[in-house]
């Protein structure tokens, strides 16, 4: 091939872009990135680990970005001979370039140069190829190119850091995330015409990206929002903070830094509010610009993020808070992209991804999971949690195998020097050594209610709540009618026949199918509504709705007489209130956190002669515990009840602590069931242990996805993860729509398969979905020979049938059934 000059040689096609331009933009963005995006506390972090000031960093930044595609100076990479027999992949040309150029010109040790070079080799995740060997001529142009990034980014002023940071892993990982969004912001439309900006690059990328920044939303507002907890909740007055909120005032009101934060406390003593108080006082000690809050499901999800919109309109913020989960991106509009950059930066700064990269954040635990996880790109999760505060709410509520990942998750935070929050209102004390292991081996005093604090020095310290704003005492009965849905039924009409509104909780969603339609016979005075996660997902949000309107603090629409049946829901973060309660058997946590919503609020006027809460358990009547057994391990119901049945009444927070001990510590299982207990807990650790095969290496070894190939995406296919974040039996998508538009894609079907391209139809499909077991669906379509279509694209492992096929049908009122169901 006839040699080129560096002006000749393309880093883009589509229109060309010579490589002297990608490199410069790309450096250009990584700097405005460094300087406008990444918060104080993280450059200062990279500043202190590299041994740089913050002009060197900044500098060293913009010229190591600029050469993430060096790699495709080479003849067969020009040429375009890359294909199935000759497949070069530039990003590891890259990495052999830079390694040849920092050792011999800069005379870098081999392995800081080597760690430095895998960081840029895996820019593009998930490739596999070879690199070019390059002869003696593009060798040169190598050097050449090499040179003048040097001279635009520092000349004499740059400085190549000599040292790797401990821990390595988390200085990877932040550099690895600036180079990718870097490449995606230069590769896409913003930059097109950048060819023609050589008289002005700096000028002109500077503007682009201040324009680009400010419509996205992706830039933090700097905004104090003050000390004083009443300060930060204006509607809070001041002296009139709950127990919990006034000791959060005494902690973070002093110099100490704090890495993580476990709040303990009762339901309704405002965990939320005193985290999010917490949160501003620690961003403000470790340079972060704002907050994630992960919670149990995109149900909780929803509520909380409505609850920060209204905080952050108390300050006077422009934008809201993003949301963050599998169905988030059905609020989204339709995008055109060019090239598989485009297609991910789309993807990533759309409202449902960007949020990760902005200020201020809600959404599912498992988004702030994946950022520990080896996932495509996950690298991103990261970065935006790097600017952050991270929240993560019912830390009760995750088994032992989120539980895995998310202990890998804090490790990482306290690498990258993430300050953690941790709320529960039920915590078994194994369960909080193990988390407080994370960051400190330091020795406690176990106290409930409290807050326990861990230090940057590894100190832990806990501190009791001393005033608890609302103490309730229970009153506990056992019914042996766990699975008899005609006497619950009559038990619930019977609980509310002088008014009132009841909640029945049951495990399965059949089970809460079978109750409310026996209510609905039975009764036709009573509003009875139902709620569990088999619904569509368009009913699923207004049944959600409904339950706050109608139950929740308010209080201006709660009926007279009225029964929500409903499956774990309605257990974790709703805020919602019912004079009655009915639950089926569970873990003694998670009944605790259903009897949190049974007389919730002192406003709420309780029916004539109801003056004390009683929370009914229902148990089976002769041990069995039946289909309950497969939501919940039998083993765990058993000592359940067992310790429950000595009680008459549970206090709260008085007997929370002994009670989650005595129903989750060995010591305390009757000595016939010692064995059995055993095996629960050995097969629960060979569960969790599966989860290791999805998670990031520690820290503090190499950033796995720099040295492995990564096969996961980040995408949530067929109802679940491909790289998992719960351990559960797989789920698919199915949509099921009306017979014209189930009609109307036949028509454009190949094979049976659908491509959806239009995000409007895309959101129909999934807003007509729900998701089945796997084995369920495959079982009823074999078995009924079920007409459907197989979405793909932007539908991808979506399963459309006609609401009229005669076996699968979705009813408003009660959820998807199937004819034996």
């Amino acid at each position: 091939m006839i040699m080129m000059t560096l002006d000749e040689v393309w880093a883009k096609t589509n229109p060309f872009q010579s490589i002297l331009t990608h490199g410069k933009v790309s450096g250009l963005i990584a700097q405005f990135l460094l300087r406008e995006y990444i918060c104080e506390g993280t450059k200062e972090y990279l500043s202190r680990s590299f041994e740089v000031d913050l002009q060197q960093l900044e500098n060293f930044i913009g010229y190591y970005v600029s050469l993430h595609d060096i790699g495709k100076i080479g003849s067969k990479f020009q040429s375009g001979e890359t294909g199935k027999f000759n497949n070069i992949r530039h990003e590891k040309t890259t990495f052999q370039a830079v390694m040849h150029i920092w050792t011999a010109k800069y005379s870098i040790e081999k392995r800081i140069a080597r760690v430095f070079g895998e960081i840029l080799q895996a820019h593009h995740q998930g490739k596999t190829g070879i690199e070019e060997e390059c002869d003696a001529e593009w060798k040169s142009l190598q050097d050449e190119f090499e040179s003048e990034m040097a001279e635009f980014f520092g000349n004499k002023a740059l400085r190549i850091p000599t040292q790797i940071p401990a821990p390595q892993g988390a200085a990877e990982a932040i550099l690895l995330g600036i180079v990718i969004l870097s490449d995606w912001l230069a590769s896409g439309n913003l930059f097109y015409e950048a060819d023609e900006w050589k008289n002005n690059l700096r000028e002109k990328t500077h503007e682009v990206m201040e324009h680009f920044a400010d419509e996205s939303g992706l830039l933090p507002v700097q905004n104090d929002f003050g000390n004083k907890f009443h300060e930060v909740w204006p509607n809070i007055p001041e002296g009139g903070e709950r127990g919990l909120q006034a000791l959060c005032q005494e902690i973070f009101g002093g110099p100490d830094k704090y890495t993580l934060v476990l709040m303990e406390a009762p339901m309704g003593e405002g965990k939320t509010e005193a985290a999010v108080y917490a949160a501003m006082q620690l961003a403000k000690q470790w340079g972060k610009d704002g907050f994630y809050i992960g919670l149990p499901t995109s149900a909780t999800s929803n509520q909380m993020v409505l609850r920060m919109n209204e905080f952050l309109a108390m300050h006077k913020f422009k934008s809201d808070a993003r949301l963050l989960h599998s169905y988030s991106w059905l609020e989204e509009n339709d995008v055109q992209y060019n090239s598989e950059e485009e297609k991910y930066i789309y993807h990533w700064l759309m409202p449902s991804r960007k949020a990760m990269l902005s200020q201020f954040a809600v959404g599912t635990v498992d988004q702030a999971m994946m950022a520990s996880m080896c996932i495509r790109y996950g690298v991103l999760r990261l970065l935006g949690l790097t600017g952050k505060v991270l929240i993560i709410d019912e830390i009760h509520a995750y088994d032992l195998y989120m539980m895995n990942i998310l202990t890998g998750l804090l490790s990482w935070c306290k690498a990258l020097q993430i300050p953690v929050i941790l709320l529960s209102a039920t915590l078994p004390e194994k369960r909080k050594k193990e988390l407080l292991a994370v960051f400190s081996d330091g020795e406690y005093i176990s106290e409930y209610p409290a807050i326990t604090t861990v230090s940057d020095k590894g100190t832990v310290s806990v501190r009791r709540i001393n005033r608890i704003s609302k103490q309730n005492k229970y009153l506990i009965e056992m019914k042996p009618m766990l699975h008899s849905c005609s006497d619950i039924a009559s038990l619930a009409i019977e609980r509310v026949k002088n008014g009132g509104c009841c909640c029945v909780i049951v495990n399965t969603v059949r089970q809460a199918q079978e109750i409310y339609q026996s209510i609905v016979s039975e009764s036709s005075d009573i509003e009875v509504m139902l709620f569990h996660s088999r619904f569509l997902v368009k009913d699923r949000n207004t049944i959600e709705k409904e339950c706050v309107r109608k139950y929740g603090k308010d209080g201006t629409h709660r009926p007279a007489r009225s029964i929500l049946v409903a499956t774990q829901v309605v257990e974790q973060s709703l805020d919602v209130d019912f004079d009655f309660m009915i639950s089926s058997i569970a873990p003694a946590d998670l009944l605790l956190q259903r009897m949190g919503r049974l007389f919730r609020h002192d406003s709420t006027r309780r029916p004539p002669g109801v003056m004390n809460p009683v929370m009914t358990i229902l148990v089976p009547d002769n041990g069995d515990y039946g289909n309950d057994a497969y939501v919940y391990d039998s083993c765990v119901l058993k000592q359940t009840e067992f310790v429950l049945s000595n009680y008459e009444t549970i206090s709260v927070p008085g007997d929370v602590e002994k009670i989650i001990n005595e129903c989750y510590d060995i010591q305390y299982v009757p000595e016939d069931r010692i064995s059995e207990w055993k095996e629960y807990e050995s097969d629960i650790a060979k569960e969790a242990a599966q989860s290791d095969k999805y998670k990031l290496a520690a820290p503090n070894k190499k950033f796995t996805p720099l040295y492995a190939d990564v096969d996961f995406d980040d995408e949530e296919k067929s109802g679940y993860l491909s790289a998992q974040t719960r351990l559960s039996e797989p789920t698919v998508t199915l949509s099921i729509i009306d017979d014209n538009l189930f009609d109307q894609l036949k028509t454009s079907a190949s094979d049976h398969y659908i491509k959806v391209k239009s995000k409007n139809l895309a959101r129909v499909l999934m807003e007509n979905s729900t998701n089945l077991r796997e084995r369920t669906l495959d079982r009823l379509l074999a078995e009924y020979n079920i007409e459907t279509l197989r979405g793909k694209l932007l539908a991808e492992g979506c399963v459309i049938i006609s609401n009229s096929n005669g076996i699968i049908s979705a009813d408003q009122n009660i959820g998807v059934i199937w004819k034996e169901d």
